[in-house]
């Protein structure tokens, strides 16, 4: 078996080339400081402010707290906080710093309301939401079931019959 030397040893260069150039590039981002977290980095301090508030109001959620629309309690301290809040706001506030923001909600409509029929076409809408002096986990909340409740892919949406505007067709858009 014949073996070209001038191949394998231009193969054999390229490959010490590979590593030297892979290992210069390993000591070069040893010498930066290793592995990067996934943490943002912030130049403004005000970014840095809001990133901290953010993942403050993330750690007082309760998981599961809320879910589905059921009411929900507090014991302990943390009920007293929250009557407290009540009493001066008229809104335990307390407690609704602990329910998720987007959480699951069932739907409550009048069983009627499967029957209608929707024009495909509808235009688009806008939602007009008024709050004032409310607290910010109630807006939040409010905003994401107004996206969530939007979406294409909710249960309602799947079974919803839809006329076609020119010909006055049924359409069935979930199946």
């Amino acid at each position: 078996m014949h073996f070209p030397v001038r191949k394998c040893y231009h193969a054999a260069k390229i490959c010490l080339i590979l590593v030297l150039v892979v290992s210069i590039l390993a000591l070069f981002e040893q010498w930066r400081g290793g592995k990067r977290s996934a943490r943002a980095q912030f130049s403004d301090p005000l970014e840095e402010e809001y990133e901290r508030q953010i993942l403050e109001d993330e750690a007082r959620i309760i998981p599961g707290l809320g879910e589905g629309g059921v009411a929900s309690h507090l014991m302990g301290d943390d009920k007293i906080l929250g009557e407290e809040s009540e009493k001066k706001l008229a809104i335990n506030v307390h407690l609704s710093e602990r329910i998720a923001y987007n959480r699951t909600l069932k739907d409550y409509r009048n069983p009627a309301c499967h029957r209608v029929l929707y024009d495909a076409e509808l235009p688009s809408a806008s939602v007009i939401l008024i709050f004032h002096n409310e607290p910010y986990s109630v807006v939040v909340r409010t905003l994401w079931s107004v996206v969530n409740s939007a979406r294409r892919d909710r249960p309602w949406f799947q079974h919803a019959n839809f006329m076609e505007r020119n010909t006055g067709r049924t359409m069935t858009l979930g199946e």
